[in-house]
């Protein structure tokens, strides 16, 4: 026989023998093996072992599995069917499985069902399919942390770090972060958190310094907001850490080419306002950048693109609905600074439909619970007018020393002429 031939004729019979063993796995799961059905259906999630990705074809043998009371079947069942689902009422099929496999004690099915309590899922009608609830998705959290599975401990740490949470409630996170951190090949995210923690002095002595040095191993280890969080740090300078703009713009630089929504906006800034100069980089690329990171909800960036089309920077031709646009996409997201800007073009009637003095005093009083200086002058001025509001001296008195006290001066100088 021929070289060639015989060559051939070895690589057919590893075709078929390949073919045989898939078949004889199939011959398994179809005949009721759970194990093999689990293996049958990650061969199509992955397309492995010769067979190609089939997402239906992965969901139907993990669902053999799971009815076979396989913990893994459940969750890689209801992860496909989470996929594959094309409304509400799938999804929350997929919850179901989920659920049946944290009953089992399988972390991740749990720390899904958590995320689920968290968000909570409507269907397309608006009628509630899992009812949010951040108690139930706590508990599901503290079982997580009690068995340190270490998705459901930042996710914890993260749930106590939201607004409204007691102080003693959010020094939690410092001890949970600081035992996730102490084992070896800690995770950027966690290194990252505990980084935060010394910053702002949750559940222990600010620290700046420390923060920098968790920030700086985050983000060697590929972590990109801390990598944007360390560049802050450089551009800020802080008590033991040195200013340095190069370094910052490096910062800002490296975290922007990971897609980070601030990284895109710092690094965006800098080559917009010419902080920052680099060949074949103008306000055109600057702005592209802008509008990446705002697309990607930094709120900074929307109001910078606001700012740019209201006054007709970069090269832009002066557009006030698309500046109206962008700050109102800010606005909503709670950014004061653009919640303040927005109140101001339904003051003016620029941008919008049509001059609207209650809209305008609305989004003053949203920027002014903030402490935002001048929405809080605007809005002791609309309540000392009576527009958009009821007229109040007194109340308007409380507004314009409140922005007085923050210093500013049109606030100052109208309490003087009022005495």
């Amino acid at each position: 026989m021929k070289k060639g031939l015989f060559c051939l004729f070895l690589l057919t019979f590893f075709i078929l023998q390949a073919a045989g063993d898939s078949d004889e796995l199939r011959s398994k799961a179809s005949s009721g093996d759970g194990e093999a059905a689990f293996k049958l259906g990650n061969d199509y999630f992955y397309g492995e072992n010769g067979r190609k990705r089939n997402l239906p074809l992965a969901a139907h043998w993990y669902l053999q599995a799971a009815k076979k009371d396989i913990p893994e079947g459940m969750y890689n069942y209801a992860i496909t069917a989470e996929q594959l689902a094309k409304k509400p009422s799938d999804v929350y099929k997929a919850f179901q499985w989920y659920q049946k496999a944290a009953e089992k004690d399988f972390d991740p099915a749990r720390f899904r069902v958590a995320a689920f309590y968290s968000s909570g899922l409507k269907d397309e009608n608006g009628k509630v399919l899992i009812r949010k609830s951040p108690a139930s998705a706590l508990e599901q959290l503290e079982i997580l942390n009690s068995r340190e599975y270490e998705p459901g401990e930042l996710q914890l740490a993260a749930l106590l770090l939201q607004p409204g949470i007691p102080p003693a409630r959010k020094a939690r996170v410092y001890k949970i972060l600081t035992k996730v951190c102490a084992r070896p090949g800690s995770s950027p995210k966690a290194l990252r958190m505990l980084a935060d923690c010394y910053y702002g002095g949750i559940g222990c002595e600010k620290n700046p310094a420390k923060a920098f040095i968790y920030l700086r191993t985050a983000s060697q280890k590929g972590d990109a907001e801390a990598t944007a969080k360390l560049g802050y740090l450089f551009e800020k300078g802080e008590t033991g850490i040195k200013k340095d703009l190069k370094q910052a713009y490096a910062c800002y630089k490296k975290a922007a080419e990971k897609d980070h929504p601030m990284g895109l906006y710092k690094y965006g800034e800098a080559l917009f306002e010419g902080y920052l100069k680099e060949q074949g980089k103008g306000k055109k690329e600057a702005l592209d950048l802008l509008r990446k990171s705002s697309s990607l909800g930094c709120v900074q960036a929307m109001y910078k693109l606001g700012t740019v089309y209201e006054l007709g920077l970069g090269g832009e031709k002066v557009n006030t609905g698309i500046a109206a646009r962008c700050y109102y996409e800010a606005a909503k997201s709670g950014f004061a600074p653009a919640q303040y800007k927005f109140g101001q073009f339904f003051a003016e009637g620029k941008g919008v439909r049509a001059r609207d003095d209650g809209a305008a005093f609305y989004w003053y009083k949203q920027a002014a619970l903030q402490g935002h200086p001048a929405a809080l002058r605007s809005a002791g001025i609309a309540v000392l007018e009576g527009k958009g509001v009821k007229s109040s001296r007194v109340q308007a008195i409380r507004l314009l020393q409140a922005a007085a006290k923050k210093g500013d001066v049109t606030a100052i100088r109208l309490l003087e002429t009022m005495q």
